[in-house]
């Protein structure tokens, strides 16, 4: 049930939503926000309210981040002197298990994009990715490698070519989000 908010809410009770139930399975949800084009326009943020002592799951706290403040970071783009060819994005799961851009990083700027980098493929090994840390074992697959983030939290890893361009894919920490990364072979070797 909604306690406070910044404006009306027609929906009072929210335990049939996606976020409601991810934050009660697993004490938090991130989550991508789209407009009826299919634009992501924010990013959901929820995290569970535990009572301190008995660990009893209270509520939840939601908010959300809106897109364009992730463009601020284009400020930056002249500091870190990306190559022409090199793309990251980060993609998000859908409710219909696709997975969605959020942005698209370029040596230009940020960019909105509705394609996933590589296309079906790409978006095909991210969601394996996200199915392979959920099931949390280690990956049988010997493509797909495993690393610890230092912080008690691990992902995974994988690389992929496509043509001339190489896909690095790398699962983001704390949710079901995966960064892929893209250049061309022909950048790759020019630089050792």
């Amino acid at each position: 049930m909604n306690v406070a908010s910044n404006r009306p809410h027609p929906q009072i009770v929210h335990r049939s939503a996606a976020w409601w139930q991810e934050v009660q399975k697993n004490g938090e949800a991130v989550q991508p926000v789209f407009n009826s084009d299919g634009t992501v326009t924010g990013i959901d943020l929820a995290k569970a309210i535990a009572d301190p002592n008995s660990g009893q799951q209270l509520g939840a706290v939601k908010g959300r981040i809106p897109i364009h403040y992730l463009d601020r970071a284009s400020y930056t783009l002249p500091l870190a002197k990306l190559s022409s060819s090199l793309r990251v994005q980060i993609l998000a799961p859908t409710e219909n298990d696709l997975m969605k851009p959020i942005r698209t990083l370029t040596s230009d700027g940020l960019k909105d994009t509705s394609e996933v980098l590589g296309g079906t493929p790409i978006a095909q090994k991210a969601i394996e990715l996200v199915q392979q840390l959920q099931v949390q074992n280690p990956p049988e697959e010997p493509t797909i490698q495993s690393f610890d983030y230092g912080n008690g939290d691990w992902g995974l890893l994988t690389a992929s070519m496509q043509g001339n361009q190489r896909y690095l894919l790398a699962t983001i920490p704390g949710s079901s989000w995966v960064v892929v990364g893209a250049t061309t072979q022909k950048e790759l070797a020019s630089q050792g």
